[in-house]
């Protein structure tokens, strides 16, 4: 509903108020500005008057000092003179040079030295004026600095000549009046710079203007006025020296007389806004305390509350009785509206909690794919410091692997159809991570819906280890099959062959009757079979088939089921016969030969029997010898690229005890890995072999049956391009004293 906007009483009265105050502050400040500008201009003259004529009496002085000086060496003899010239230069320093000029004008005598017959090159005065001045104001030849010639005329009608420079003038200005904001000047009669605080404006002897300042002192001795020079206006004091005739000029811009005033208005202005303010307080005290202020604490507990906060009561003083009475019936509202809030605020806390506990990402959408609220799971995945609850982001920003499903996803909530999808993807580790999506419109009227992202990817990874599990299951019995089938003609092979190797021997009497049936002689035989080498085929046939039957038996042995406790076997026999298995591997398409690799065994004598689990051992073992078998492959062949020297793939096979733990070391000089793939060489699924070539299970498998079926720990030490060592660590006396030992720590 709209209203009608009023004012308030207490702006009202101090407006009016306000309004009375400027227009008395701005006659105030008129009458103080005349009065303070008339002030300044009448101290200006006065204070400049009065500098006038100390400089006037100073300038007098110093030139009446030099004149007398000058005179004292009138008529002395002419053997004296430059003595005494001298004399005269070194205690009179403002004197520049002192000179002897004959009727002619030709220096004679110079202190210091000139030229002989030299002409004194400066215009005299018809006339010397006060103070034996000869000259008009010049420029010194010696000093650069300004001055004027002195003159005494001798008897013989030769002058003595001192030129006097005007600096002295200039410092006793500069210590007189070394703050003066004005400006002082002395300039001759036409206004040419003698003394002046820049000192090339005297080096040029240039002319200060001012030309109607100077007619005027010439005509009465003195002006005081404004005049303008250069686009400025001035306030100018002038008065002639009369004994010389110079000027001496007091400059200061009118706008520093305006700025005075300026500042005495300022100050006005403020002390009269203090009383002001003074004045105003105490006028409107009244009324902010009996009215005003009970109106706006009563304001300000309603605008708390349109914002949620709740006060115990209204903070309305009670001034008048219809102020308590409203503020009560005020109270009673407030408490009721505040018991609701807080229930809707339980509720949606509650709601909030059970969304923020469920491990799903639990996000509500709009019909433009946008979030409007989400769980803690969903913020903590945005990686930022935003609070779950109400928000406003695309899908995108919480999944970016959604983005492809988009138009899925705008279609579902349109129509208000459910939405299922499975999402794949990478995390910052650059594993793979699954996901499950699923879209459920939001019922009734509301618009929307809420979607649910669950993280999938354990039970993905378990269902296919379930199902490599499975194959290496269907391996395994169909190799104990195979080698079954495998020992029937290898018994016939050996069978045969240790009949073979009987009937030829020369010591069983059926063999020599049959070869004198045959007419020969058992020595003809053997030696024809010794000729022809019949024998050592025989013992390789023999040696091969004894070695088939031998892997045939490790098979059969490597693939039965482990049985569910553990048994006592030897450790170093145990290896044997994992290192003989091994060496039966060979892989075409990976290039390598375990026949071809170095093993050194470095067993140690106080490692016996042990407490263990053997096939699953055995199956541990053979996983990393294979592993490094396939690493020293890759490395000889890398190195045979580059020309690099004669490379030996060398495992190293070593065990030792520590304490109650045998400890299995297996090292090779292969490839090694990088820090990333050490830190994940026990994941699942992680490999770096080519698709196809690995499924990245036999490392996760090997470290779940040494942590979780011995008890004992499997840790990794690697650098790229230096080798890799793998070190097992297993109890002596099984898993079960392992268990013992952690429940008494």
């Amino acid at each position: 509903m709209k209203t009608t906007q009023l004012p308030s009483l207490s702006r009202t009265m101090s407006v009016k108020l306000i309004r009375w105050m400027c227009v008395l502050g701005m006659l105030c400040a008129l009458f103080l500005a005349a009065f303070s500008y008339q002030s300044r201009i009448s101290e200006f003259e006065a204070r400049s008057r009065y500098n006038a004529g100390i400089i006037a009496n100073y300038i007098n002085e110093y030139m009446q000092g030099a004149y007398a000086a000058l005179q004292n060496t009138m008529d002395e003899p002419d053997g004296t003179l430059p003595h005494t010239m001298t004399m005269l230069k070194r205690l009179y320093p403002q004197f520049t040079r002192v000179m002897l000029v004959d009727g002619n004008r030709k220096i004679t005598t110079s202190v210091p030295p000139a030229l002989p017959g030299q002409e004194l090159a400066v215009p005299l005065l018809p006339v010397a004026v006060a103070g034996g001045v000869i000259s008009q104001p010049q420029g010194m030849t010696d000093a650069g600095d300004m001055g004027v010639y002195l003159g005494v005329k001798q008897q013989d009608g030769s002058m003595l000549v001192a030129e006097l420079h005007l600096r002295a003038v200039q410092k006793h200005l500069a210590e007189l009046f070394p703050k003066e904001s004005s400006l002082l000047v002395l300039t001759d009669a036409w206004g040419n710079t003698m003394v002046h605080p820049d000192w090339a404006m005297v080096r040029r002897f240039a002319n200060i203007g001012l030309q109607p300042v100077f007619h005027a002192t010439r005509d009465t001795g003195s002006f005081f006025g404004k005049t303008e020079s250069e686009g400025r206006l001035l306030q100018v004091s002038a008065m002639r020296i009369a004994s010389t005739g110079w000027v001496i000029l007091h400059i200061m811009p009118t706008m520093n007389v305006i700025t005075g005033t300026a500042r005495d208005i300022l100050a006005f202005v403020a002390v009269f806004a203090a009383l002001y303010t003074v004045l105003a307080a105490s006028l409107l005290y009244e009324l902010q305390r009996g009215l005003a202020r009970p109106l706006r604490e009563f304001t300000r507990t309603i605008k708390d509350i349109s914002v949620g906060a709740w006060p115990g009561r209204s903070g309305s003083p009670e001034t008048y009785d219809e102020f308590q009475e409203m503020r009560l019936e005020f109270d009673n509202m407030s408490a009721a509206l505040e018991e609701r809030e807080a229930d809707l605020t339980r509720a949606h806390l509650f709601v909030q909690n059970i969304i923020d506990a469920m491990p799903s990402v639990v996000v509500a959408l709009d019909t433009q794919g946008h979030v409007t609220h989400m769980n803690r799971r969903a913020a903590e995945r945005m990686q930022h410091n935003a609070p779950a609850g109400k928000t406003l982001l695309p899908i995108e920003a919480i999944a970016p692997q959604i983005s492809p499903f988009l138009p899925q996803l705008h279609h579902a909530l349109h129509t208000r159809t459910p939405l299922e999808l499975h999402l794949t993807g990478k995390d910052a580790d650059g594993s793979t991570v699954h996901e499950e999506v699923q879209l459920a419109p939001l019922p009734g009227e509301s618009e929307g819906g809420v979607l649910r992202i669950d993280d999938v990817t354990q039970r993905i990874q378990l269902e296919e280890m379930m199902i490599q599990t499975e194959k290496m299951m269907s391996v395994g019995g169909l190799a104990a099959g195979m080698a079954h089938e495998i020992n029937n003609p290898l018994g016939a092979i050996l069978q045969g062959t240790q009949n073979i190797r009987r009937r030829i021997t020369d010591t069983l009497p059926a063999n020599i009757a049959a070869a004198q049936k045959a007419g020969c002689s058992m020595q003809a035989v053997q030696a024809y079979m010794h000729e022809r080498k019949i024998p050592d085929f025989l013992q390789g046939i023999q040696e091969s088939g004894q070695r088939a039957a031998n892997i045939v038996s490790n098979m059969l042995t490597f693939s039965r089921r482990s049985d569910a406790s553990p048994t006592t076997a030897n450790l170093h026999a145990a290896l044997d016969r994992t290192v003989q298995l091994a060496s039966s591997d060979y892989d075409l398409k990976k290039k390598y030969d375990f026949r071809q690799v170095h093993i050194v065994r470095e067993f140690a004598d106080d490692v016996g029997d042990i407490i263990c689990h053997p096939i699953e051992l055995e199956q541990v073992v053979l996983n990393l010898l294979r592993n490094a078998a396939q690493s020293v492959a890759t490395q000889g062949a890398a190195l045979k690229e580059t020309g690099a020297e004669e490379y030996r793939p060398t495992i190293h096979l070593r065990t030792r005890r520590e304490d109650d733990w045998a400890v299995i070391e297996i090292e090779d000089n292969g490839t090694g890995m990088s820090a990333a793939t050490r830190r994940r060489i026990f994941e699942p699924f992680f490999t770096t072999k080519q698709a196809g070539q690995g499924t990245g299970l036999g490392l996760s498998v090997s470290y779940f049956i040494i942590t979780k079926n011995h008890g004992g720990t499997l840790t990794v030490d690697s650098q790229e391009g230096e080798g890799t060592t793998f070190t097992i660590r297993i109890p002596v006396n099984g898993p079960a004293a392992v268990r013992t030992q952690d429940s008494f720590t």
